[in-house]
């Protein structure tokens, strides 16, 4: 683990372990013995190779540096031998002071080494740099995978959202260190960095900073000529006008209205309002607008159906326009022009130089750069206006306001009053309808459309796969570590977390105000963060629950090069032209139609082309996953992109009379020729195909009857529901199969869904989920049994009288002072409920999953620290996450009744962890891609993979969400299998035996899309529960909601509710 270390793409390695504060002694030396230079052309540079790094693996640790800045993190884990003198190494793209006493804490702490090295081509090549080392991974326009390997140098990397589509699948999957880290916290972290990071609902990098446009200006300025901050994007373009040409730094000379850098970020700033008003459909609940329906397509790049470019429209024209009339009264002009024109060209258009001017009455501008434009000089403020000094250096000159406030204020990035109308193309006046998340203008009461553009997504930390388990743990560590920092003791790191910016106490605004942040400026971070952080979906209570509405920058493979063509183009070529910038045409007033007209042309052009090179089905569903759009199947895609028929394979074999038609009538052509020998061969080939659409026909009513028989058995019991009174549960002393617990009449029976339904009018039932911890005995050690039986009693004694413990019953389920006790809570667990000598019986009870988990109050994920007495694996919630069988359990819970009482107990004697929403993207429901223990021992004796027998009740569970869609729960979990639904069923599997064969079995096939058309031509919603259960007449629905009940509701309503008091 300590060994040699390349370092093949830098030309100097930092070690910034290799000098450490008195007394500490060297932690880590570095020893280039082999200083000769490697050359890699495709990173153009050659690099010094540092060729062994020597590890003093005897120093004293020191644990006081576990709790540094107040971090818990590290409490706990000083000095662990399974971290101690184990090395790690880090590739990173841009220099921070703050790396260096982090990684000494970090060492410190734990004894683990870790050595950061810079890329010498910085983050412009960095990409490339990444893809030499991690390797690269996707599908190319012919369909074909393009995949190298990379050279495995590194563990870990510090990356940015564009770069990593092409990486994404050998980065490791950091989802299910995250399950298993609650402490992490990784809800706080804002949903745009959470999704930049996120592929096919598993995440790939942990976000450090998140960036976003925002703009700056000066209060001494407006205050002066009576102004305030623009709320709108024309109202920004009139105040740079208007600025500019007026003296903002008291020396008499004109300066300029909004200084810029003319970059393609900030020109989708001015795009995305214009464009984007909600991704998802919205309606009102009880009053509050909740934006989660269906995906509208909106954003500010391409089409999601036919990825034309969102280029020649009204929309992205007007956010030109504007664009160029700040462009035209900024810095750039004047800034631009050939160095030593005039006292203040330098050649470039520099917003950074021209704001320390005191040049600019505002500013647009990323975050960090943004506050060291907006701080005091004197207190960090390196790019804020500087003050002027006469000859005796007494200071003449500097930005103040009236009455001593702080100037440099900070606002979120103007909307539009006016929107691109989907459904007509044109330009439209903002209403509730077109722009439902709006906000109304502050003078005039207009509606705004805000659209925070969230640029490239900001930086990240990423794992290597394939790098050795032991380094990924100190990685890991150290990654979660810095996430529990504040944010400026962290490298390159931000705001990008919502407690960075909360706290009723105060704290965090004091940690700024120690940082030389004024009030002012505090108060503006604040107010602007808590806007761009809400949840586009379903808002924010504090925030009169106002929803986001984040745009999300064009993340997908080929960014980088679409990117170039937009700046080449649009700003390069057009924009920044001589004779638009200072030439007879530089007037705002006259927009150049004509030479647009030739830009647009030239981009989309420029856009195909590079569409066509990456494959635009390919970029179609990668930008369709990127803004977390569901995956669609080939049925649905055949009919949502009927213009990629061909490319999508539509037409495959579907006309057989054809093909019989004309190779008969070659037949009979040919027999003119050699009638015997060709009617022989036209006869077999009639014969053949005959027979072949045959068994087509077969097939096909095979996967009809397998598609109605998996709703059949979805609407009653193919095996009994089996039951331990809790009394008796929590007395075994261990797990006892189901056998002995029958012989010695101690199972309730529940042999229809009626007699279910009975049951449960004055009784409970939990359901018990755990991963077996040996091959033929679920709980050798019994710490599962013990888990179990510590939740069942912490559910006893949580569930006392409804009056003094919370239990909240609907009116008709019982008696108003029914509790739950140890005589009328029932247990369901796989090990004394199932068969386990009788396989038939076995599978039997396996296809009643559905049933059991959704008639259960509660559902229990029992997944506490163990090992597997056969494998020595080490099991908790991540492992058995991975089990195919706990998946289905999962499951069969969510899409019965959805997260409602689902709990997770990841510790011994652990409290209940209620399971959310949030949950869905930490843990994975895609039961075929899970663990089983029959593929494991080779199928020994069997012939059947338990992923066959699961096909059926799967199929099921997805028609009852599909039946059910107008529920929320069963929308959130058909949202979860879109995204990546050929996972979820996949077509075929590899059925390995012990003998060491193998052979392709199908599992799905086409019974998705058989099974979707089945459900969607059926008018009646309520077919399953006709067949199963008789619905009583009382309304429970809610007032004001369009859900509808599930029809697996049981006649005494809501399941039992445990209240968090």
């Amino acid at each position: 683990e300590g060994g040699a270390a390349a370092a093949p793409v830098a030309t100097a390695v930092e070690g910034v372990l290799g000098v450490a504060p008195a007394p500490t002694p060297p932690l880590v030396a570095l020893s280039p013995t082999n200083p000769q230079p490697v050359a890699f052309p495709s990173m153009g540079s050659e690099c010094y190779v540092p060729a062994a790094v020597e590890i003093d693996s005897t120093q004293e640790c020191n644990c006081s540096a576990c709790e540094v800045f107040g971090s818990t993190w590290l409490r706990g884990k000083c000095c662990r031998p399974e971290m101690r003198g184990l090395f790690a190494t880090i590739l990173a793209f841009e220099k921070d002071p703050l790396w260096l006493p982090r990684l000494q804490e970090f060492s410190a702490c734990t004894g683990a080494r870790v050595v950061i090295t810079y890329n010498p081509s910085g983050e412009s090549g960095m990409e490339a740099a990444l893809r030499q080392d991690v390797g690269v991974r996707y599908q190319m326009a012919d369909g074909a995978m393009m995949q190298k390997e990379g050279a495995g140098i590194y563990d870990g990397y510090v990356v940015q959202a564009p770069w990593l589509p092409a990486i994404e699948q050998s980065l490791e999957n950091l989802s299910p260190w995250i399950a298993q880290t609650d402490s992490l916290n990784w809800l706080d972290i804002n949903s745009m960095s959470r999704q930049t990071v996120s592929f096919n609902n598993t995440v790939r990098a942990l976000p450090l900073d998140v960036d976003y446009i925002a703009i700056g200006w000066r209060q001494d300025v407006f205050e002066a000529h009576g102004k305030r901050p623009p709320e709108t994007l024309d109202e920004l373009a009139e105040l740079s006008e208007f600025f500019n040409g007026k003296d903002h730094n008291g020396d008499g000379e004109p300066d300029w209205g909004f200084c810029l850098t003319p970059q393609v970020n900030y020109l989708m700033a001015f795009v995305a309002p214009h464009l984007q008003m909600t991704q998802r459909a919205c309606r009102r609940r009880s009053g509050i607008l909740q934006c989660d329906g269906a995906h509208t397509g909106q954003n500010a790049f391409f089409n999601i159906s036919t990825f034309e470019p969102f280029v020649r429209n009204p929309g992205f024209r007007r956010a030109i326009e504007l664009f160029r009339r700040v462009l035209l009264s900024s810095n750039c002009p004047e800034q631009s022009k050939p160095e030593g024109t005039t006292k203040w060209a330098i050649g470039r258009c520099d917003r950074k130089e021209a704001f320390k001017s005191g040049k600019c009455a505002g500013v647009i501008s990323m975050p960090s750069t943004l506050t060291s434009m907006l701080k005091p000089w004197n207190k960090g403020g390196n790019n804020a206006p500087q003050p002027r000094r006469d000859l005796a250096r007494r200071i003449v000159w500097e930005p103040k306001t009236k009455d001593g406030t702080h100037w440099g204020r900070r606002s979120r990035f103007p909307g539009a009053s006016h929107v691109l109308d989907p459904a007509t193309g044109l330009l439209r006046k903002c209403d509730s309808e077109l722009c439902p998340k709006a906000i109304p203008h502050s003078v005039t009461g207009e509606l705004v459309n805000y659209a925070p553009f969230f640029a490239e997504g900001g930086e990240s930390y990423a794992i290597r796969g394939d790098s050795s388990s032991r380094r990924k743990q100190v990685l890991w560590e150290l990654f979660s570590w810095l996430g529990t920092l504040p944010a400026n003791a962290v490298p390159l790191s931000g705001f990008y977390r919502e407690s960075q910016i909360s706290g009723a106490d105060g704290t965090k605004q004091q940690e700024l105000a120690l940082e030389g942040w004024p009030d002012e400026m505090v108060e503006d971070i604040v107010e602007l963060l808590r806007y761009y952080f809400l949840d586009s979906e379903t808002g924010d209570a504090s925030n009169g629950y106002q929803l986001g509405n984040s745009v999300m920058d064009f993340l997908v493979l080929g960014f980088a090069e679409y990117m170039q063509d937009l700046h080449r183009i649009m700003i390069t070529d057009f924009l920044m032209s001589p004779e638009l910038l200072w030439g007879s045409t530089a007037s705002a007033a006259d927009f150049p139609s004509e030479r647009y007209e030739q830009a647009t042309t030239k981009l989309v052009a420029a856009y195909e082309s590079r569409t066509e090179d990456y494959g635009r089905l390919q970029q179609i569903l990668r930008w369709r996953e990127s803004l977390n759009i569901p995956f669609m199947g080939l049925s649905e895609l055949c009919r949502e992109l009927p213009h990629m028929a061909k490319e999508l394979e539509c037409l495959k074999y579907e006309d057989l009379d054809w093909a019989f038609t004309v190779l008969t009538l070659v037949g009979i052509i040919a027999a003119v020729a050699i009638l015997l020998l060709c009617c022989a061969g036209a006869k077999k080939v009639h014969k053949d195909l005959k027979k072949k659409r045959e068994l087509e026909r077969e097939r096909q009513r095979a996967y009809r009857e397998t598609v109605t028989s998996a709703e059949d058995e979805l609407g009653k019991l193919g095996f009994p529901m089996v039951l331990t009174m809790a009394r008796t549960f929590v007395n075994m002393g261990s797990l006892v199969p189901y056998e002995d617990l029958r012989d010695r009449g101690e199972l309730v029976f529940l042999d229809s869904l009626q007699k279910a339904v009975e049951f449960k009018r004055d009784k409970f039932i939990v359901f018990l989920s755990h991963q077996w911890l040996g091959w033929g005995c679920p709980d050798p050690a019994g710490v599962h049994y013990e888990t179990m039986r510590h939740s069942v009693n912490g559910l006893l004694q949580r569930a006392g009288p409804i009056s003094s413990l919370g239990l909240q019953l609907d009116a008709d389920m019982g008696p108003a002072d029914m509790g739950v006790t140890d005589e009328n809570l029932f247990v369901w667990c796989d090990y004394t409920s199932i068969a386990q000598d009788h396989r038939p019986t076995q599978i039997l009870a396996v296809s009643s999953l559905p049933m059991y988990s959704s008639f259960a109050d509660v559902f229990i994920v029992v997944a506490p620290p163990a090992t597997h007495v056969d494998s020595g694996q080490q099991c908790d919630i991540g492992t058995y996450n991975q089990r195919g069988w706990c998946r289905a359990e999962m499951l069969s819970k969510v899409c019965g009744t959805g997260l409602r009482q689902m709990y997770i107990v990841s510790e011994l004697h652990g409290d209940l962890a209620q399971v959310d929403e949030a949950w869905l993207d930490r843990l994975d429901f895609k039961v075929f891609h899970g663990d089983f223990s029959c593929c494991h021992l080779g199928h020994h004796n069997v012939n059947v993979c338990d992923k066959q027998n699961l096909i059926r009740p799967v199929l099921g569970l997805y028609s009852l969400v599909l039946r059910q869609r107008h529920c929320d729960h069963a929308l959130t979990m058909l949202n979860y299998i879109n995204r990546s639904k050929d996972e979820f069923f996949p077509e075929s599997f590899m059925f390995h035996m012990h003998t060491g064969a193998s052979e392709a079995r199908e599992l799905f096939g086409p019974l998705v899309s058989l099974l979707e058309q089945h459900v969607y031509q059926s008018d009646d919603l309520g077919v399953l529960a006709q067949r199963s259960i008789e619905r009583p007449s009382e309304d429970h629905s809610e007032s004001d909601s369009e859900d509808l009940t599930s029809p697996l509701s049981t006649s005494r309503g809501s399941p039992l509710v445990l209240s968090e008091e």
